[in-house]
């Protein structure tokens, strides 16, 4: 029974949310998005930026169900929200699919049959320190522009906590002050490591604890994990 409702644990793994992004200093731009989502009101145009694993990526996908799907989507008349991540990392014939992104989304500003047109997009900085296609870069003020501000250490401790209890993993507060002292301080990466050791608990038949921790993320991998550990969409 206890391997089952482990196995059944494993499961319960969040989708992207507004619901459960934590807020921290962005109270303004989670309720601009908010009023998007529930209203269809707001800006047509929205750019965030901020360093990895601040949560843009995973506010994208909790505005766009399709986000990711492809690089740059098309425009089509029956999807009334686009989302483009990374836009700084976008090739030249990205750049220009974007390009043409930004057009369509706003020559359709008064909406069309199914409602109003919005792009999100999001990049690692604000548009005057990025390079690329110029055309490209000013239309991405076209909008509003916001900064995504890191947690802080106890905001990044509020939210694994809050995590752990509606993923249902049992995570001991001993435990967390581990992982927030010795891993990647970044949500994208705490988020990934916990739902990491969940699966090393379950192989091992064991509970978390700070022991376990160890054997999951030995000191010589850190290095190694806070480059190339896999994020959920939080960044």
């Amino acid at each position: 029974m206890e391997q089952e409702q482990l196995t059944l644990n494993l499961q319960i793994r969040p989708a992207p949310s507004l619901d459960n992004f934590a807020v921290g200093d962005n109270a303004e731009l989670v309720s601009v998005l908010r009023t998007m989502a529930e209203t269809g009101s707001g800006p047509q145009f929205l750019y965030l930026w901020g360093e990895t694993g601040v949560g843009c990526t995973h506010l994208l996908h909790a505005m766009d169900p399709l986000a990711g799907v492809e690089r740059v989507p098309a425009f089509s008349e029956s999807r009334l929200i686009y989302t483009v991540d990374d836009v700084e990392e976008l090739g030249e014939d990205a750049q220009q699919k974007l390009f043409e992104l930004m057009n369509d989304v706003r020559s359709h500003s008064d909406g069309g049959p199914f409602g109003q047109y919005r792009l999100i997009t999001a990049g690692d900085l604000p548009p005057l320190q990025m390079k690329g296609r110029p055309d490209v870069i000013s239309r991405l003020s076209w909008g509003l522009v916001f900064q995504v501000h890191p947690l802080t250490d106890e905001q990044k401790d509020a939210a694994l906590r809050k995590l752990a209890e509606e993923s249902r993993i049992d995570l001991p507060d001993d435990a967390r002050q581990w992982m927030l002292e010795h891993l990647p301080r970044d949500m994208g990466t705490l988020s990934e490591a916990l739902f990491e050791v969940e699966r090393f608990a379950l192989g091992a038949s064991k509970k978390i604890t700070r022991t376990l921790l160890r054997q999951c993320f030995p000191p010589r991998n850190t290095a190694v994990r806070e480059e190339s550990a896999p994020k959920m969409v939080t960044d």
